[in-house]
């Protein structure tokens, strides 16, 4: 049976530019970006927040209070993520109309039967990609390829990885925009030194195009050991560092001219404090897990004409193992010391469980 009940939250849904994190591939000028970080989503199990995503992302969207999701569906507005389109409506949820009906993107979870990721979303450079993995038949657990595109702007990429020395890749073929006559192909050979891993990109030519090099670390607490943490990004003359606590989680952004700083957490791992050059965000949260209230404080600019600040009240639909499957948040913008509803916004989630059960 599922059930409805209204949890009260103050959100900052403001306007913002994409922050540069660890997707960041602009500096090379071909838009290319490390592999490793698709290799590394790929690999992990689970698609833990970021301090740069978009701030109208949940930082819910893709996690559970219980169970194990088999597949997971997050349905939002189109528009929603935007920056441009959330500007101009001054509620974030700005998106086209077909039939009568909002248009809206989907981001998906799938795992095969050995809980490793089929689908999962993916984060560079601002934006939410899909990905899709094609696991090699030949070698149980090996990578042959992996598919990226852009649900609200179709940009589509293939890595296939053509060769590998021992358990990682060490030479990948990239197609971007779908074929020669509207993208292009590129070749990547990586190369690991200890904790280094370094990836030179070529043209077919076999003219170098781009260079990254990614420095990993091994953490030393006992919760997660043998967990690696990527440390640093050298992108030529760019070089992006971050910072984790103790529990793992990023706690800082060095990402000029936008850093990301002084991360906080619950003792559950979920976040309640964060910095951004435009704004301060503190979230709160209940014993269930739930976020029961967002802030914001705006910095310096006009991120928004309604106002400093921007509160989100909600009202969710839990199934029967108390996961969410639809959030209504209803956006209120603070003005002369009133607060000023604005447009709803309404993400649903489909989840299928494991064992079967929806």
């Amino acid at each position: 049976m599922k059930s409805r009940f209204p949890l009260f939250a103050l959100l900052f849904l403001a306007a913002l530019s994409a922050l540069p994190g660890e997707e960041a591939a602009g500096q090379n000028g071909s838009g290319l970006f490390p592999v490793n970080l698709l290799l590394d989503a790929a690999r992990s199990d689970e698609i833990p927040w970021r301090p740069d995503w978009p701030a109208a992302m949940p930082p819910d969207a893709f996690s559970l209070i219980a169970g194990q999701a088999r597949s997971l569906t997050l349905t939002l507005p189109a528009g929603v993520l935007d920056t441009a389109d959330a500007e101009a409506s001054g509620t974030g949820t700005a998106g086209d109309e077909t039939g009568g009906e909002a248009a809206t993107l989907e981001y998906r979870i799938t795992r095969d039967a050995q809980g490793r990721f089929l689908e999962f979303p993916f984060f560079r450079d601002g934006t939410f990609y899909q990905a899709a993995v094609v696991y090699d038949d030949a070698v149980p657990g090996r990578i042959g390829k992996i598919t990226l595109d852009n649900p609200a702007a179709s940009d589509p990429w293939e890595f296939e990885f053509l060769e590998y020395k021992w358990d990682d890749p060490s030479l990948v073929r990239l197609n971007h925009g779908g074929g020669e006559a509207s993208g292009g192909w590129y070749f990547a050979a990586l190369e690991y030194l200890g904790r280094q891993t370094n990836e030179t990109w070529y043209n077919p030519d076999g003219l170098p195009l781009a260079f990254f090099s990614l420095e990993y670390r091994e953490t030393s607490n006992q919760r997660f050991a043998g967990t690696k943490r990527l440390i640093s990004i050298a992108d030529g003359a760019a070089i992006t560092v971050y910072e984790y606590n103790s529990a793992g989680c990023i706690s800082g952004i060095s990402a000029p001219p936008l850093p990301v700083r002084s991360v906080l957490y619950t003792a559950a791992a979920r976040p309640r404090y964060w910095e951004r050059p435009d704004a301060h965000y503190t979230l709160q949260w209940d014993e269930t897990g739930f976020l029961t209230r967002q802030t914001a404080v705006k910095e310096t600019g006009a991120v928004r004409e309604t106002g400093e600040e921007l509160d989100i009240r909600y009202e969710y639909i839990l199934d029967e193992r108390l996961n969410w499957t639809e959030r209504r948040e209803i956006p209120l913008a603070r003005r002369f010391g009133r607060l000023i509803p604005g447009g709803e916004v309404v993400i649903g989630r489909n989840i299928i469980y494991g064992d079967g059960n929806e």
